[in-house]
């Protein structure tokens, strides 16, 4: 009988909508005369790595078990800060330590593009306004990541 593995896979959820408008790249209307800025939210750099199910609860039949982790992305595109966030609370089971430390283990070697907000200025060139990027400054971020163990197979990822 060939070894059993446990699955598992993960969303990201942003946590402070206000500071990053819609998904993906936020484009303002470009009207007027004053500068604007565009927030790009840091985005994943190559494959994620998924975390393992723990063996021992793989081996007492723990079931499906969801970690909920906040993590913060620095500047240069590394996971900085790692802690349980409050909407995976309460999680209490007797693996619920090395479910977590699976998943930060996982996310720990993650690596990201940062976070950015750019400058943009108007100038005018006969008569049409022209949009120039004047400044870029890369943000930290801080997300919220659900991971989904369950024991039925190899990890699969999963995002939203």
């Amino acid at each position: 009988m060939p070894p059993v593995t446990g699955k598992s896979s993960f969303e990201f959820e942003r946590v402070n909508p206000a500071s990053s408008p819609g998904k993906g790249n936020y484009t303002p209307q470009l009207t007027g005369t004053e500068a604007k800025y565009i927030y790009t939210p840091a985005s994943p750099r190559g494959k994620q790595a998924t975390p393992a199910y723990p063996p021992a609860a793989l081996a007492a039949h723990a079931g499906r078990v969801k970690v909920v982790l906040r993590i913060t992305i620095g500047t240069d595109g590394t996971v900085t800060q790692v802690a349980p966030a409050l909407a995976g609370l309460p999680f209490s089971n007797p693996f619920s330590d090395q479910f977590e430390a699976a998943a930060e283990a996982a996310v720990r070697q993650w690596k990201f593009e940062p976070a950015e907000v750019r400058r943009l200025e108007p100038s005018d060139y006969r008569g049409t306004t022209i949009w120039s990027v004047t400044d870029t400054e890369k943000r930290e971020m801080t997300v919220e990541v659900t991971f989904t163990f369950t024991e039925d197979g190899p990890a699969m990822i999963d995002r939203q």
